[in-house]
């Protein structure tokens, strides 16, 4: 028994029965873990997690494969130069597998967190892009440094060969580094209604490494270099709290009575409320009048809302501008328009 158990046939079985359990394993593993998250994941409503195992669960496999492998193949009765060969390339496999499930952890998670605290998000996240092109590089200096390369030469290399890329590059480093900027300050987010010092105004739709595209209301996209957002004076209605400032001058005539005005005002604004309750920020704060100055042919005041998103002022003011003149008209309230007296003098 003891002269089987040294034999080479018993340890090419044995190798063999490693191989085959290391791939068991990594099968049942990869089934249980994968069903336990979507158990979890549909109890709690937390699909993202779900989503983030779906990714990794055929690495995880491939990892225990290939760790059962490098086991196998020390133990199977191979030659010293064909072992340190397969030895070398079942390492660099194994690092590749480790590099990639590291890498769709982190930058899968990152967007995940992003989402989760409604935080500037894009299609091409540049965090993800980051943490990728990190993980990476330590993967390939990890191999170089298993394969006996050295690293030292290759890093001064890649630090003269860098310098002279970022000089070439400028431009674009400029709009990536401004695109971490953007994300960092929090000042702009994808969904936020802004307007440039140059007078575009308009919804962000997308934050990419480059560019910021902003879609305006008549479904004109502009696109904007994100070193130009940084630099220059923009706008943001979203900020601080969200809600926007829907604000209508008015004009009534001097004969007016003011506390008619107010109420008749007041009542309009209430009616656009519940008509449209989607519209403002809060349905049951009614909108406010202030009386601004004496005009040259009208008392002027102003209808304040708070609209829930900035597209909504349009309607809000298209249904309170025609409701409020047919208001008007049937109490008797005038609005006032400018009269310009000529005087004809006839000659003798």
């Amino acid at each position: 028994m003891e002269e089987f158990l040294n034999s080479n046939s018993f340890k090419w079985i044995l190798s063999i029965v490693i191989v085959i359990a290391g791939w068991l394993i990594g099968i049942l593993i990869n089934r249980f873990i994968y069903k336990k998250i979507k158990n979890i994941s549909q109890k709690t409503h937390r699909r993202y997690y779900y989503l983030i195992v779906k990714k990794i669960k055929n690495l995880i496999t491939l990892l225990l494969v290939l760790i059962a492998t490098y086991i196998a193949v020390n133990i199977a009765p191979i030659s010293t130069d064909v072992l340190k060969y397969v030895n070398n390339i079942l390492k660099i496999l194994l690092i590749i597998t480790i590099t990639l499930l590291i890498s769709r952890l982190l930058s899968n998670y990152v967007q995940y967190l992003l989402k989760k605290s409604n935080k500037l998000t894009s299609k091409t996240s540049i965090f993800s892009v980051i943490i990728d092109i990190l993980i990476y590089t330590i993967g390939i200096i990890v191999i170089l440094h298993t394969l006996g390369i050295s690293v030292k030469a290759i890093v001064a290399s890649l630090g003269i060969g860098g310098l002279a890329v970022a000089l070439a590059l400028q431009e674009t480093l400029t709009n990536l580094f401004a695109c971490i900027q953007l994300m960092l300050s929090k000042k702009i987010q994808i969904g936020d209604y802004i307007r440039l010092d140059s007078g575009e105004e308009g919804k962000i739709t997308d934050i990419t490494w480059r560019e910021t595209t902003i879609q305006q209301i008549l479904n004109n996209v502009i696109i904007v270099p994100n070193s130009k957002m940084t630099t220059g004076k923009l706008i943001n209605y979203n900020l601080p709290d969200g809600t926007y400032p829907v604000v209508i001058p008015v004009g009534i005539s001097y004969n007016s009575d003011l506390e008619m005005v107010e109420n008749v005002t007041l009542d309009v604004g209430n009616e656009i409320i519940r008509d449209f309750p989607n519209l403002v920020s809060n349905s049951n704060v009614e909108p406010a009048i202030i009386f601004q100055n004496f005009g040259e042919y009208s008392i002027n005041f102003n209808v304040i809302f708070r609209a829930s998103i900035f597209e909504n002022q349009f309607i809000l003011k298209h249904e309170f501008i025609k409701r409020l003149h047919k208001r008007y008209e049937i109490e008797g309230i005038e609005i006032p328009f400018p009269i310009t007296t000529v005087n004809l003098n006839k000659k003798e």
